[in-house]
């Protein structure tokens, strides 16, 4: 396990381990890591991104990140529209440029981006991704709280999930606009995990892009992944504790950990 990925755990950055040698801080972390398929942790709520988890969005985003690049003469391509995914404001804007140059403007690519999406949705309704419903009525029924954590403002999440009919599942709405420093900081999974009443030791997170598995992860959360757009690289793998095809089937999970705690 290299130093690079270590530090990207959220062990690495407690205060008990900043005096010591990545030698040490690696075996410490080890000793964890198998200590946790060992003495399962007691999960007592979930914290979901929103786009690409629960609603079938992300499609869209690197589809109109594309197009309105293009349509302001960039030619993005659509591997470079799928790193765009769930970064704030100031990542957003270095990625762009690092594709395009210094003088690209972030401005009025998004802007041209959200005018195209938004007439989008005025014919085409936002729809669930498989397995939604019952996930969240499994948790209702179990009495885990649940909580969203997405870099999208508070209006335009709440206003997708009412028209969806879901809003009242979540206790807790937690948007980009609420925190200082969106993902991959780990600000806004600890905020949703504060807001819930919750450690983040006792929460999953589950997510689709690096950005909020890293997020998750540097929150001390357990991170699961369903993937959506593309399926996990080795980096992804290094910060998730587990994957599955739908978003359903995180239902086993919890089940599998309940019965060991």
């Amino acid at each position: 396990m290299n130093e690079e990925l270590i530090k990207e755990r959220p062990l690495y950055h407690t205060p008990d381990f900043k005096e010591k040698s990545f030698k040490e801080v690696e075996q410490e972390y080890l000793k964890l890591f198998y200590s946790f398929h060992l003495e399962s942790p007691k999960i007592l709520g979930v914290i979901f991104d929103m786009d690409g988890v629960i609603i079938d969005s992300e499609k869209l985003y690197c589809r109109f990140w594309k197009e309105a690049a293009n349509a302001l003469g960039y030619p993005m391509t659509h591997e470079q529209a799928l790193e765009m995914r769930s970064l704030n404001h100031t990542l957003a804007k270095e990625k762009l440029q690092s594709f395009f140059g210094e003088h690209t403007s972030h401005k009025d690519i998004r802007a041209k981006r959200v005018e195209l999406m938004d007439a989008y949705l005025e014919n085409h309704p936002m729809d669930l991704k498989p397995g939604v419903l019952t996930i969240l009525d499994y948790l209702k029924s179990n009495g885990l709280k649940v909580a969203l954590a997405t870099s999208t403002k508070f209006d335009r999440a709440k206003s997708y999930l009412s028209s969806l009919q879901i809003v009242d599942y979540f206790e807790e709405i937690t948007s980009g606009d609420m925190v200082t420093n969106g993902k991959p900081d780990p600000e806004i999974y600890l905020l949703a995990a504060k807001k819930l009443g919750l450690s983040p030791a006792n929460c999953l997170a589950v997510e689709d892009s690096y950005s909020g598995l890293l997020s998750a992860n540097r929150a001390g959360c357990y991170p699961v992944m369903i993937p959506d757009q593309n399926e996990p690289d080795e980096k992804m793998n290094n910060l998730l504790f587990e994957k599955f095809d739908r978003i359903d089937k995180i239902s086993y999970l919890i089940e599998k950990w309940s019965e060991n705690v």
